[in-house]
């Protein structure tokens, strides 16, 4: 459909994570623990939820990598941006977005460790990223065996021909 319905799914994806993270968020206080466990169910709920969504009988659907970063946007803004700059980077240099994800994902772990050293936010970063290494299973199956398609497999250069 292009490149703008394709930004416009990844911001209402971002947004997916963003919006019910940041409403508890605002609603609470980070120093009551049950407050922080259900924030981060907030987060693993906003995650699995478009993973394995309702409307379609829970059958798996996205990756999650998108809703995930909106999460932790909310949650842990630094690990986050860490991950994107990660991704932007591995995506760019080995022109492969599944390897880019998976790479970001694996760096959430220890960033939001990290900047929160609140290891209920870990655990959920953990939850969210055993969700994403799930769905890419395939992806992780083709990187393997090198037949993973590249970005520029999956959009070529417009044909000269008329």
């Amino acid at each position: 459909a292009g490149t703008a319905a394709a930004l416009l799914v990844l911001l209402l994806d971002i947004l997916k994570g963003t919006l019910p993270v940041l409403a508890f968020y605002l609603a609470g206080s980070s120093c009551d623990p049950a407050y922080r466990w259900a924030l981060m169910l907030t987060a693993v709920a906003a995650v699995a939820g478009h993973i394995f969504p309702v409307y379609l009988s829970f059958r798996p659907s996205g990756k999650g990598v998108a809703t995930a970063f909106g999460c932790f946007l909310v949650l842990a803004p630094r690990a986050a941006l860490g991950a994107l700059a990660l991704y932007i980077l591995v995506t760019a240099c080995w022109r492969k977005s599944s390897l880019g994800s998976l790479s970001a994902a694996l760096a959430l772990l220890p960033a939001v460790w990290i900047e929160t050293r609140d290891g209920i936010m870990a655990l959920g970063a953990l939850i969210s990223v055993v969700l994403i290494f799930y769905r890419h299973a395939g992806n992780i199956g083709r990187l393997l065996r090198g037949n993973e398609p590249s970005l520029h497999d999956r959009h070529p250069p417009p044909s000269d021909r008329v």
